[in-house]
C-alpha cells in the first residue's frame, strides 16, 4: 500500500515563520485588541475599523450586558420574596441560547476586566500589555498604541 505524502518545503515555513516574527517585532502591529464599553458608550467607526485592520482580534466586552439582562428578567416580578425567586428561576431556566451565550460572554467580560486590572471605562487593551482609557474610537486608540511601541523599541 502506497501512502501519500505531504512535504511542504522547508523554504515555505522559515518565510512563514520570519512572517510572524516580523509582525510581532514591528512596532505598527497589533494582533489583538480587547474593548471594553458599556451599552451607552458604543464604539465608534467599527465597521471601518474591521475593514481595514481584518489581521486584528477584536474582542467587544460590554461590562454592564449582565446588570441589562438583569432588568430584563426582574421586570413584572411580584412583591412577594418567595414568588419573585421562583419566577426569576423559572425565567432563568427558559432563557434562548442566544440570551444565555450573551450571559455568559458579559460574565467572561467582567473577569477579563478584572484580569487586565481594567479600572474604568471605555478602554481599549492591545496585546494584554497596553491600555488606552477613555476612547471608543479604535483608530485613535491604535494610533496612540503604535507611538507607546514605537517609543518602546526606539
Amino acid at each position: 500500500m502506497i501512502r501519500p505524502s505531504i512535504s511542504i518545503p522547508l523554504c515555505s515555513v522559515l518565510v512563514l515563520l520570519i512572517g510572524e516574527m516580523s509582525q510581532a517585532d514591528n512596532p505598527e502591529f497589533a494582533a489583538r485588541m480587547d474593548v471594553f464599553i458599556t451599552a451607552d458608550q458604543p464604539i465608534t467607526r467599527l465597521e471601518p475599523f474591521v475593514a481595514k485592520h481584518p489581521e486584528i482580534v477584536l474582542r467587544i466586552h460590554t461590562l454592564d450586558a449582565i446588570e441589562n439582562l438583569e432588568n430584563e428578567l426582574s421586570k413584572g416580578l411580584p412583591g412577594d420574596a418567595s414568588k419573585a425567586k421562583r419566577l426569576a428561576l423559572t425565567r432563568l431556566k427558559q432563557l434562548s441560547k442566544d440570551k444565555r451565550a450573551q450571559l455568559e460572554h458579559a460574565a467572561t467580560s467582567i473577569a477579563t476586566a478584572l484580569r487586565y486590572g481594567v479600572m474604568k471605562y471605555p478602554a481599549i487593551v492591545f496585546d494584554n500589555d497596553f491600555v488606552v482609557y477613555g476612547l471608543s474610537d479604535p483608530f485613535r486608540a491604535l494610533e496612540h498604541y503604535r507611538r507607546w511601541r514605537l517609543a518602546e523599541t526606539s
